[in-house]
């Protein structure tokens, strides 16, 4: 039976509602973004929109570890707090896997849409925390170019290669160093020196006495600690007679033994990681000269 023109008519507007009904709810990206995490505050900065971002953590004003101090300026700061976020009315926020858990449990009983990152300890891990945040806020296509970005510094075949790897160690503010199963450890291998530390600790971050560090007598001491503005106790330590030749630290234009990759580089998986993989080239390309 040939169904009535105005059937017709009514069945294809109903077919072009439901469409549309359903697009509008798979393409209904975040619009006010908020994040209580460092981390996800220094992707968000890389990859959505700024008008779409609406608070971001104090710790992005910090330009020993944020790479973007001065964007930071620009949105209202939180302090991981529940009481800060939710009168925001945001639609999605993103947490650290292991920060501010007790705001993002009483976030979620409160109905907040929430997305917890892993903290990027390889390579990898920086590519699966941009490939999810881009999807999740609809730029896919930035998060493919920086993942791209990334890849090409950390290709293989620009690996420096040298008939004996220079061996390196970390060493961190209060002489912590930093070993396997950390980022800033596969940057190191990366960049062609071997990691000494790697297997002289327990875990990927642990305490190293000085002596220990001596004893290592690596080519390379990989720091953070210089900062004439406010100086640490690794700086310190860094400058401890005991150091000796190894170090050769008699200014910050002396120090043939030290490379200085600042924390913000590497502290958290973003590109701003194939900065910290440059810093590292340069100082063997200097010593090789």
């Amino acid at each position: 039976m040939r169904l009535p023109c105005n059937f017709n008519n009514i069945l294809g507007l109903w077919f072009v509602f439901i469409v549309f009904m359903l697009s509008s709810t798979v393409y209904a990206y975040p619009k006010r973004i908020a994040s209580i995490n460092l981390c996800t505050d220094q992707l968000l900065f890389e990859i959505a929109e700024p008008n779409k971002i609406i608070s971001i953590t104090y710790l992005s004003l910090d330009p020993e570890i944020s790479n973007h101090p001065k964007r930071a300026k620009k949105y209202r700061v939180n302090h991981g707090l529940a009481e800060e976020i939710v009168h925001l009315n945001p639609d999605l926020i993103l947490a650290g896997k292991y920060s501010s858990l007790s705001a993002t449990k009483i976030l979620r009983k409160l109905g907040f849409e929430l997305a917890e990152f892993e903290p990027a300890v390889s390579i990898d891990g920086i590519y699966k925390n941009i490939e999810r945040l881009s999807n999740l806020i609809g730029r896919p296509n930035i998060g493919r170019k920086l993942i791209q970005k990334i890849k090409h510094k950390f290709n293989p075949n620009n690996m420096e290669n040298h008939a004996k790897k220079p061996t390196a160690v970390i060493f961190k503010a209060r002489g912590f160093t930093l070993g396997k199963n950390s980022l800033a450890n596969e940057v190191v291998l990366h960049s062609g020196l071997i990691n000494i530390a790697q297997d002289k600790i327990r875990g990927s971050f642990d305490y190293m006495p000085l002596e220990q560090l001596i004893a290592l007598n690596p080519d390379l001491i990989i720091t953070d600690a210089f900062n004439e503005n406010s100086p640490s106790l690794s700086q310190n330590l860094l400058k401890h007679p005991a150091l000796g030749k190894i170090t050769q630290i008699g200014s910050r234009e002396n120090h043939p033994n030290v490379a200085v990759v600042p924390a913000r580089y590497w502290n958290c998986g973003n590109s701003f990681i194939t900065h910290a993989l440059a810093q590292l080239k340069n100082w063997q390309i200097k010593v090789n000269k």
